[in-house]
């Protein structure tokens, strides 16, 4: 099944986080999703691989938006979030509380190419 990403991707930090139940986030009092419009369309990845202590899979999206140096998602990449991302099939949510997102970017001044990890037990369940 392919799903087409939005050019639109939408994150939360971690510690603005309520609590989450299926695909709904709830937030605490004074925080929002933030949204980056991107420049291509996000690529997602999804691998199941076995380790010793059983399975893992790992999500990757991977975006390019134009620079911008007051921009959050780069200027506190040091902090774990929760992404929501637009599909022609749904919203999805990329992360939870007990395995959050981790993000790593490089940029060249004129463009920022982020990857967005997050690593979790398939079928995990937060609630």
């Amino acid at each position: 099944m392919t799903k087409i990403i939005c050019k639109k991707i939408e994150y939360v930090f971690l510690h603005g986080v309520k609590f989450m139940y299926e695909n709904t986030v709830t937030l605490k009092q004074g925080y929002a999703f933030a949204t980056i419009l991107t420049q291509n369309k996000p690529v997602y990845k999804c691998e199941l691989s076995k380790t010793d202590a059983g399975e893992l899979m790992e999500e990757i999206i991977e975006f390019e938006t134009k620079y911008n140096e007051k921009e959050g998602l780069m200027l506190y990449s040091y902090l774990s979030v929760i992404i929501r991302y637009h599909t022609d099939k749904g919203i999805y949510i990329l992360g939870n509380t007990e395995y959050p997102a981790k993000i790593t970017y490089s940029h060249d001044r004129v463009k920022i190419n982020y990857s967005v990890t997050s690593k979790s037990v398939p079928g995990y369940s937060n609630f």
